[in-house]
């Protein structure tokens, strides 16, 4: 729990170093420097199994603990990738910032809740401040309508989780997780209200993953928003839904399962087959890492279908992989893009001739994200598919396996471009610059399919 309350600690401390001019230059090493000290934090919490606080509302288990290490891990790396990314607006730049360090208070609430107040508390401190973030370049429309698009979407997410949460209370009686799971075990005929608000509460959850048909928001709002934003979005924001999604239907809905893993299979399909070939037709690098985004996340649905096994440890390995695969690639994009502008796939063209560093790191980077061996892409997938095929579900993981092929060739046709000659008339300078994140996240790729088992080890 102090992990949690020294996060938020954190945050208004960078909001009051922002509030000076001489101190705002040091917000960044602040905040880095409090975030490492959280983790080190997060890390002895290790040995201290189910550790309950505030009347059984947050659990710091094994899974809190490592969900958590990576949120903040992710985060660091983010803030680090972030320097003059506000520039835009300077004065602001701690209040960026602080607000940045509440989205991860709220991200950690996710993966550490036990009861359901606690998760929408964790999921609107997450949301509200992802609305002002993405509409942070105030004389930019396409941040403007990015936000918008946000807010009103994810406000009616909000409404179908809230009832969601109404309906599953008002048939069990609680909103404790471990009291809702012993309603679900002990009873034969569960009524139609524990039904609608187990089905309201994964619409809720699907639009937070983006999986189709709740994605529409993705790829406007990660195309609108500032680099460093789309950034935390795709990373921190991702890893947090996905581990408060499982956690509440392992623990609370794995008995009813036979009502909700048909509907869930065919969100997987949907997702996985709009999310691969929506982003062969795209031609900027953003909304492509947005689609790519939304068919990764049809494989770590499957996680939540199987549920049994090594589905938790699937999870956060796959977690892992997409995460520093991702942030990778949005590195590159900063790297490249001067002044927020999109950049298309076409103006990679010769990056391998001028900055053959960069080039060669973000081809790992991309061949992790197609699932190439030995990178961790490869066994991210690997992980996450046998274990689903392990619990029954062959035929969604066979078209997971069919639709990563289409996922292939979107990736290795950056790659060509990488290593194309540029175009006629092309003012490209890509220059000499190096991303020291990107060198990280393509050794932690590499690290990671080497040695998966230490990683999956974790949570078994």
């Amino acid at each position: 729990m102090n992990v949690l309350i020294l996060i938020s600690c954190l945050g208004l401390l960078s909001l009051f170093v922002g509030l000076s001019d001489s101190l705002r230059k040091y917000s960044l090493q602040v905040i880095v420097a409090g975030i490492a000290a959280i983790f080190v934090l997060n890390v002895l919490n290790w040995p201290l199994e189910n550790t309950r606080f505030y009347s059984d509302m947050v659990n710091f288990d094994h899974y809190a603990v490592a969900f958590t290490g990576l949120i903040l891990f992710v985060s660091a790396l983010v803030f680090m990738l972030s320097k003059d990314q506000f520039s835009f607006d300077e004065k602001s730049t701690g209040d960026y910032y602080g607000i940045m360090v509440f989205t991860i208070a709220g991200a950690i609430m996710m993966v550490s809740y036990s009861n359901l107040a606690m998760l929408f508390i964790g999921i609107e401190a997450l949301s509200v401040s992802l609305y002002t973030l993405a509409g942070s370049r105030k004389t930019d429309h396409g941040s403007n309508e990015a936000a918008l698009k946000y807010f009103i979407l994810g406000a009616f997410a909000t409404g179908f989780l809230l009832f969601g949460i109404t309906m599953i209370y008002g048939a069990s009686g609680s909103f404790n997780l471990l009291e809702i799971a012993a309603y679900v075990n002990g009873t034969a005929d569960l009524p139609y209200l524990f039904y609608a608000g187990l089905l309201m509460l994964m619409v809720g959850l699907l639009f937070k993953v983006s999986a189709v048909p709740f994605h529409f928001w993705a790829p406007d709002v990660y195309e609108g928003s500032p680099n460093i934003v789309t950034s935390f979005m795709a990373t921190v924001v991702k890893i947090a839904a996905f581990a408060a999604f499982y956690r509440m239907f392992s623990t609370c809905f794995g008995a009813a399962s036979e009502h909700w893993s048909l509907i869930l299979s065919g969100v997987i399909v949907l997702t996985l087959v709009v999310g691969n070939f929506s982003a062969l037709t795209q031609t900027g690098l953003k909304r492509l890492l947005a689609y790519s985004g939304i068919a990764n996340a049809g494989f770590m649905l499957l996680s939540i279908l199987a549920l049994k096994g090594d589905a938790q440890s699937a999870l956060f390995y796959y977690s892992i992989a997409y995460a520093t695969a991702s942030l990778g690639a949005f590195s590159v994009l900063i790297l490249l893009s001067e002044d927020g502008k999109i950049l298309s796939i076409d103006q990679l063209r010769g990056l391998g001739k001028k900055n053959p560093v960069v080039a060669v790191l973000f081809t790992i980077i991309l061949l992790s994200l197609a699932g190439i061996p030995p990178t961790a892409g490869f066994f991210a997938k690997y992980f996450i598919v046998s274990t689903a095929i392990a619990n029954g579900y062959l035929v969604v993981s066979l078209i997971a396996i069919l639709t990563s092929l289409v996922g292939i060739y979107y990736y290795f046709k950056i790659i060509a471009a990488l290593f194309s000659a540029p175009q006629e008339g092309s003012e490209n300078t890509f220059g000499e610059k190096k991303s020291y994140i990107l060198i990280l996240c393509a050794a932690i790729t590499i690290a990671a399919g080497i040695l998966p088992e230490l990683i999956i080890g974790l949570l078994r």
